[in-house]
């Protein structure tokens, strides 16, 4: 396997010495998209899931600004939960925000939980789109949004079905979604969708 190869592995699922530097990385690089995460999310009396939270950057501008009240964060690395843990630190020890290990195809949540679900740049690592999405609805409230961010070429690279405006809107709304729209700034996208 070749270090390309090691390098995408380490995004999609961070593990050991490496994946917590891949993890810090990854934090530095979210911070230009989470300027366009904390415009799109203001709910402060809502709850929110960020699913692939890796270092837990989103976690903490969204709090930071009082954009949410509370915020669980759920990643599939225990690496990445420990250092989004430790970046938290403050708003895990207040209660606004819990962070733990999981998966997206099952999430460990009741029915209409959520006010809002995201991911920032995780979602095209997932292995399962129609069992992800199918569970994002499943926890969503009635009326909750789900928003995605990711740069575009990612999408392209990684995932081979639903990697075009028009294969996602169509999964979404044969998941039930509605109010679909998938907007593009530069080399970024952002799909929103509500229940």
């Amino acid at each position: 396997m070749g270090i390309i190869e090691i390098l995408v592995r380490q995004s999609g699922k961070p593990s050991g010495i490496l994946g917590r530097i891949m993890v810090k990385i990854m934090n530095h690089m979210d911070s230009g998209l989470n300027k366009w995460v904390v415009e799109k999310i203001n709910n402060p009396t809502g709850t929110a899931l960020d699913i692939g939270c890796g270092g837990g950057e989103t976690i903490l501008n969204l709090l930071k600004y009082n954009k949410i009240h509370h915020i669980i964060g759920i990643d599939y690395s225990l690496d990445a939960v420990k250092v989004a843990i430790k970046k938290n630190k403050d708003f895990v020890k207040k209660k606004k925000a819990d962070i733990i290990q999981g998966d997206v195809t099952a999430l460990p949540f009741p029915r209409d939980f959520f006010d809002i679900i995201m991911a920032v740049r995780s979602h095209y690592f997932w292995d399962d789109y129609e069992k992800a999405f199918a569970e994002i609805y499943r926890t969503l409230n009635q009326g909750g949004k789900m928003i995605i961010f990711s740069e575009r070429y990612k999408i392209q690279y990684h995932m081979k079905n639903y990697n075009t405006d028009e294969s996602m809107t169509r999964l979404l709304t044969k998941i039930g979604f509605n109010n679909i729209l998938i907007e593009n700034r530069d080399k970024i996208q952002c799909i929103t969708a509500e229940k």
